[in-house]
């Protein structure tokens, strides 16, 4: 039998897993808002469609290759090669950018630039990070903002690449099932030079008539095709910013968004903060700029794993895309086998005690 010391020893322990995983889970719990709550499931609703969507249209060869890129089932991660495919791209980012609580960070964002129903949220996306896209303009919807959204067709690897489920393709599916409400503003089609500058002849041919298809569809976005960079800013800022924009998101490294060289490369990712910001009128042209110099906050989302990393997630321990917010029932689950496992012990030690009456 073990002595008193040991029985007590192993209380202590299990009282302290107890006393942990409470802690954890109570955290857990008011670690998200009921907004943000609600941005995660729309979310993960969304992505549940998707998939299911994404089943039935790709490609045999496409679904295979997703069976390990995305063994979430996520449907916003793409294949590694097609002739969508613009730039180099990281596949551990894309798989990073799925997680649901991008849309709990977005709520948090968005309300502390004050977005709401008379002040907008400007998005500015290439097809590299659908699932960023999407959890940004969730959560715009859910603080009761406009999401207004310009978007290119094209994207790095592994990013809206399928080409029968590329960006529209999934535009069509979010607004169908009502897991959007606002639509895609302007769509372009992306490349060097926002015009398809770096394809092959075949493939920018094929890209060009994918967006003249596009602009026959129901609710179909405006279609530019712009000259030159500088042309595709003009549009984009027409498009996105007005004085009353709270805050432009800046989703990937689309040059017309985000800039060129070394302006670009100095911008920090996360929350810019215009007035605190050095800028000056060499920094070259973008929509970030652009905003910074109107005074609107810019959120640079660029390197996904540092801005998870800064904002207290681990990109490693993706969230449990069946519940919100994640991790609060395994937490609970080992509270209460904890407490059994204590109380298991407490009565064994109570039963053997000898009567001293």
């Amino acid at each position: 039998m073990k002595s008193p010391l040991a029985r007590l020893a192993v209380v202590s322990a299990v009282g302290l897993v107890v006393l942990a995983s409470l802690r954890f889970a109570r955290r857990d719990g008011e670690e998200w808002s009921l907004a943000q709550r609600v941005a995660m499931q729309r979310v993960v609703e969304a992505q549940r469609i998707l998939a299911r969507t994404r089943a039935e249209e790709a490609g045999a060869e496409a679904l295979a290759e997703l069976k390990m890129s995305d063994a979430a089932g996520s449907g916003l991660v793409g294949v590694e090669w097609s002739y969508l495919v613009s730039t180099a791209g990281s596949l551990d980012a894309k798989v990073a950018s799925t997680d649901p609580r991008w849309a709990a960070l977005f709520v948090s964002w968005f309300e502390e630039a004050g977005a709401g129903p008379e002040r907008p949220v400007a998005i500015g996306s290439s097809a590299s990070f659908p699932a960023l896209l999407l959890s940004a303009r969730i959560a715009a919807e859910v603080v009761g903002a406009e999401p207004v959204i310009a978007a290119s067709l094209t994207a790095s690897n592994s990013g809206a690449t399928i080409p029968e489920f590329d960006l529209w393709r999934m535009e069509e599916v979010l607004l169908a099932n009502d897991l959007v409400e606002v639509p895609i503003r302007l769509l372009t089609p992306g490349g060097d030079g926002d015009r398809l500058g770096g394809f092959e002849d075949g493939d920018a041919e094929r890209i060009l008539r994918r967006l003249g298809e596009i602009r026959e569809r129901p609710r179909a976005p405006e279609i530019a095709t712009p000259p030159d960079i500088a042309e595709s800013v003009r549009l984009r800022e027409d498009a996105l910013l007005s004085p009353d924009t709270a805050i432009f998101v800046n989703i990937g490294g689309h040059a017309a968004n985000y800039g060129t060289g070394a302006a670009a490369l100095a911008l920090p990712h996360g929350i810019i903060d215009p007035e605190a910001f050095a800028l000056s009128e060499s920094d070259g042209e973008s929509v970030a700029f652009g905003a910074l110099r109107r005074g609107v906050p810019v959120l640079n989302v660029v390197n996904v794993r540092s801005v998870m990393l800064e904002a207290g997630l681990d990109p490693a321990a993706p969230a449990d895309r069946g519940a919100a917010p994640p991790h609060s029932w395994p937490a609970r689950a080992v509270s209460l086998a904890a407490f059994a496992f204590l109380a298991a012990i407490l009565v064994r030690g109570r039963a053997r005690r000898p009567d001293r009456a």
